[in-house]
């Protein structure tokens, strides 16, 4: 896996820290 593309409508409301352990654990990016 490359990266990630988190669903943009449960990020604008949850935000991005429940994908920082995703990120950092297998070092990949992760855009909204």
């Amino acid at each position: 896996m490359d990266g990630v593309i988190a669903p943009g409508h449960a990020t604008t409301i949850s935000g991005l820290k429940a994908y920082e352990p995703l990120a950092k654990e297998y070092g990949i990016p992760v855009v909204a």
